[in-house]
């Protein structure tokens, strides 16, 4: 299965199957088999290994990549575009001196760098915001972030190697590691 927009679509049985097969200690839905409940289980089941969650998992067909809900919320800017983005509105928060981030801030304050400003004598970090579109709750987890989370875990037989040939994906497809944020967003649960 695939599609463009989602990359390859795997199905979360064949998963299951697939790494039950590399790993034996990797079981599905323990809160489900035990009666426990949780607001997401009819989205996602937990997948642990020797009785320890090690992450979690869609249900059905799963993308390659995660799906996010979008919602209106407030998204920061730059402080210095409160005065000219309509609807827009600034904060901020006084620095104290024991604060490790002062010294950083107090040379940026002199050019307004990162929103710092030093003014009667108290470091001040502004912050700018405006309503728009951002990211809600992840919808679908995807079949990488599954993955990726399993390799970081560093359980018995489960590598890039025997992933990629188990299901006949990719594993090599960020070689060099994907940048610091797409590794959040990945491991975020």
């Amino acid at each position: 299965m695939s599609n463009p927009a989602y990359g390859k679509s795997l199905d979360t049985a064949l998963i299951r199957h697939g790494l039950k097969l590399l790993c034996a200690g990797i079981h599905f839905d323990m809160g489900a088999a035990l009666g426990l409940w949780h607001p997401r289980m009819k989205d996602f089941q937990g997948v642990f290994y020797d009785g320890k969650h090690v992450c979690s998992m869609d249900r059905g067909i799963a993308p390659e990549f995660k799906l996010w809900s979008i919602e209106n919320g407030p998204i920061e800017i730059h402080p210095e575009k409160v005065q000219t983005t309509e609807g827009a509105w600034g904060s901020y928060t006084v620095i104290d001196p024991s604060d490790p981030t002062y010294p950083d801030g107090l040379v940026k304050s002199a050019t307004f760098s990162d929103g710092y400003e030093l003014h009667e004598g108290k470091l001040k970090k502004h912050r700018g915001f405006v309503i728009g579109q951002k990211c809600g709750p992840v919808v679908k987890l995807g079949w990488r972030h599954t993955f990726e989370r399993l390799l970081y875990s560093n359980l018995p037989n489960i590598t890039r190697r025997n992933l990629g040939i188990m299901f006949e994906v990719d594993m090599l497809k960020y070689p060099v590691g994907p940048p610091e944020e797409v590794m959040a967003a990945l491991l975020e649960e």
